[in-house]
């Protein structure tokens, strides 16, 4: 009996060029290598980038705010006066402030009032500073708000700086003291109650500071053409007390609020009730 047997089929065999390397060890270990490389550029980048900003971020070694006398905020001062004493006041704006400070302190919500008080009289007096602000800021609560990238010296020379600058008690008979005091910032318009006590004796002094830099609608209007004769009625003090019955405890910056109390109360209360201004707005906005 005959058997035939088929011959198996040829197996293809690939062999690579002598010395192509192409083992899947060698592969691997070129991959490797290139993500290594990528790695270590990455780092260099990167540790380029840290050096740079480390250098561009070193702390100054300076602090130069302006002259006093070289910034003409006092241009625009207010002065009161009475037997006694003689009260000048002035707000710089920010630019201002920024030039004799070194600083812009408005971006930290601080404004600087700067006050003078010239005493006449044969007393001692003390400013109050609570009652420009009742929570104004001391000098190194202000210098310690610009000391970020400053070096030890220059923040050393900030504190000293806006210490010198300070409004120093006492006012000696005879002698006059100036001097900022640093309050809370307001724009347009600045209320700045100037309270001096002495022995069995106080003073009051009270200004409205226009300060530059802020557009407000009420200085835009003709009040003395507002309303036409016709329109403004005089009442006596019955005929008001029944206008104002049910009228809002509130203004739109045309009309006076009157508070009626059966008591006698200073003018020092009612302008101390912190009134805002607004500023001026568009239907656009």
């Amino acid at each position: 009996m005959r058997t035939r047997i088929n011959p198996a089929p040829a197996q293809k065999v690939t062999q690579h060029p002598q010395g192509a390397g192409f083992t899947p060890a060698r592969v691997g270990h070129r991959y490797l290598e290139i993500v290594l490389i990528k790695f270590w550029i990455i780092g260099a980048c990167l540790f380029a980038l840290i050096f740079v900003g480390c250098a561009t971020m070193r702390p100054s070694t300076s602090f130069n705010p302006g002259s006093i006398n070289n910034v003409r905020f006092r241009d625009r001062a207010q002065s009161k006066q009475d037997d006694d004493l003689r009260v000048t006041v002035a707000v710089p704006s920010n630019e201002e402030s920024k030039a004799l400070f070194g600083a812009d302190l408005s971006i930290k919500e601080i404004q600087p009032i700067w006050v003078k008080v010239e005493n006449h009289s044969d007393q001692t007096y003390y400013l109050l500073s609570v009652a420009i602000d009742p929570n104004y800021f001391s000098p190194m609560e202000a210098a310690y708000t610009i000391h970020g990238g400053l070096s030890q010296s220059a923040q050393n020379e900030v504190e000293n700086y806006f210490r010198s600058m300070n409004f120093r008690n006492p006012i000696l008979p005879n002698t006059s003291v100036s001097g900022f005091i640093f309050t809370n910032f307001d724009e347009g318009e600045k209320l700045v109650q100037v309270d001096l006590i002495a022995n069995q004796q106080t003073k009051f002094f009270t200004f409205f500071v226009q300060i530059p830099g802020m557009r407000v609608d009420y200085r835009m209007v003709d009040f003395d053409k507002l309303y036409s004769d016709e329109e403004i009625v005089e009442f006596d003090r019955d005929e008001l007390r029944t206008a104002l019955t049910g009228d809002p405890y509130f203004t739109d910056g045309l009309r006076a609020l009157l508070i009626l109390d059966p008591g006698p109360i200073s003018l020092n209360q009612v302008i101390d009730l912190g009134w805002e201004r607004p500023k001026t707005f568009h239907i656009s906005d």
